[in-house]
């Protein structure tokens, strides 16, 4: 038999698919970004596709070739997407670098990526300047921004790289087995792990996604109010503009603001963590919301919370809702799970995370490696990462005889659904048993007076760890710590009932609205 074709007839890259995408439907909206203006920008599939190969062409008589890292730190726009495309365009891969992010973490992820070109947003530029003038590997800036940039390093403003000719992509030998996304996971223990993935992989996976139950399809019109700088956030970007739906922003993004977009918009789908949801359901304006255009809600990262769901069922029972469960290293998503209220999630436990995607292979062990109902989910599955960046020690010890370790501890039951019960690290170890911290917080959630709830061990002499529970309460209600550890122990075991309750105003987030469980920690460990 003859070789598989190589050049452009015969690869499979994000850009190329764009590319079709913008033939196939060229007039289409892309992006819309509603304003706090009350104005409105939109370009259709053609324009992203012509700005992103013109900003290839720039990076390209700027120096950046393929195989170099570009990174992004820039606040969401239609900039950082064409940024990100124009430099897949030429094979250079791509780090999301969080915008928020002090300035010590933004200056480790730029030098442990070994990026040779910075995409920065102009408001940061000044104060990130001294940290890119010692970077050795950074040879070049770009700024996003309108105003006159004054700089004591030479920089280029991101508004002349959109202005070349259009690169022919034909010209480009840029390979499905180039490194197309080099994403930071959260390092909620340690520093975070830079994962690779190619673009074949992260084509597969969007595959696998769209055949999870219409998952997702050209019709919908997608919110986009996600960090753009994870997986979850330039993930969802990616895979929305393979479809070829229509992506909306909003240039700030206040739970008022989406439930006027949605309206406004027409939103078909929505994803974001529970604590997103709960943030709308507790704006004045959604009893008048008009959620007649939403077709699905679909959420990661933490607890369903009952009262959020029968809120939502209550206001919009045609809504239909996705729970699932991913990893960078898997490149997205992994399993998926659809309901509309909490008598359609198998026994009604809000830690189901559904069944796997088409293409996902599943295996549950124990310690030793053997099979079991409850224990580590391991997986197999071409979407799996290339490995960890310059981490050959961690890859090994994640990808092992075969299989990637995801290091979360899941229940399988008799009909294949999956459970998920903590990451192996969040286990809380106290008495010489094992407590899983998300079946304490489904408790803790169940209390009426309870909004939000995060279970951690702190360190005991007695427990070795202690259960401590930590909640936010609903506006206008009060309730003791010994009324929530007597409502607890109607709910559970003895030895996972919280030995500790702590009140909070709010508990902190990452930028993907996940419970940040190490600060809890470092907060309120005695010593």
């Amino acid at each position: 038999m003859s070789e598989h074709s190589s050049g452009v007839v015969g690869r499979a890259t994000i850009g190329d698919a764009i590319h079709r995408q913008a033939l196939r439907q060229p007039n289409k909206d892309a992006l819309v970004t509603y304003n706090t203006d009350g104005s409105q920008n939109a370009l259709t599939y053609k324009e992203v596709d012509l700005r992103a190969a013109s900003c290839a062409t720039g990076l390209r008589e700027l120096g950046v070739q393929r195989g170099d890292v570009v990174a992004i730190c820039a606040p969401n726009g239609v900039e950082y997407i064409v940024a990100y495309l124009g430099a897949l365009q030429i094979g250079a891969a791509v780090t999301g670098v969080n915008w928020a992010a002090p300035l010590a973490d933004i200056e480790w992820q730029i030098e442990h990526a070994g990026a040779t070109t910075v995409v920065i947003g102009e408001s940061r530029l000044h104060e990130c300047e001294e940290i890119l003038k010692k970077l050795t590997t950074v040879q070049y800036v770009i700024v996003v921004g309108d105003s006159d940039i004054r700089s004591s390093i030479e920089v280029t403003k991101f508004s002349s790289l959109v202005q070349n000719t259009p690169l022919d992509t034909t010209e480009s030998d840029v390979n499905e087995n180039d490194i197309a996304l080099l994403v930071y996971t959260s390092g909620s223990e340690s520093k975070p792990k830079g994962v690779l993935i190619p673009h074949r992989n992260y084509l597969i996976s969007t595959t696998f996604s769209l055949l999870s139950a219409g998952y997702i399809s050209p019709d919908d019109v997608y919110l986009f109010v996600k960090p753009f700088h994870t997986i979850a956030g330039i993930g969802s970007i990616t895979s929305m503009l393979l479809v070829g739906s229509t992506l909306v922003f909003l240039e700030a993004v206040t739970p008022d603001a989406v439930l006027d977009v949605v309206q406004e918009a027409r939103i078909t789908t929505i994803s974001q963590t529970p604590t997103f949801y709960v943030g709308l359901t507790r704006s004045e304006k959604f009893a008048t919301a008009d959620f007649s255009s939403l077709r699905t809600c679909q959420t990661y990262g933490g607890l369903v919370s009952r009262t959020m769901l029968e809120t939502f069922a209550n206001k919009a029972p045609h809504i239909r809702w996705a729970s699932y469960w991913g990893q960078s290293e898997l490149t997205q998503l992994g399993t998926i799970g659809w309901f509309r209220t909490f008598d359609d999630i198998p026994a009604g436990d809000p830690r189901w995370i559904g069944i796997p995607t088409p293409g996902l292979e599943v295996r549950i062990v124990d310690a030793d490696g053997n099979d079991t109902d409850t224990g580590e989910m391991i997986c197999r599955s071409p979407s799996v990462m290339a490995g960890y960046h310059n981490d050959a020690e961690r890859t090994a010890e994640t990808i092992s005889n075969g299989w990637l370790h995801t290091g979360d501890i899941v229940h399988r039951d008799t009909d294949g659904n999956l459970f998920f019960f903590d990451r192996i690290k969040d286990m809380v170890k106290t008495g010489g048993m094992n407590v899983s911290s998300l079946e304490v917080e489904d408790a803790l959630h169940q209390h009426p007076a309870i909004s939000q709830a995060a279970v951690v061990g702190l360190p005991d002499e007695y427990w070795a760890e202690a259960v401590t529970g930590f909640v936010v309460l609903r506006q206008g209600m009060t309730v003791s710590e010994s009324d929530v550890i007597d409502f607890c122990r109607g709910l559970l075991s003895a030895y996972k009932v919280p030995k500790r309750i702590v009140f909070l105003d709010a508990l902190p987030v990452d930028a993907q609205g996940k419970i940040r469980k190490r600060e809890l920690r470092a907060l309120y460990s005695p010593g």
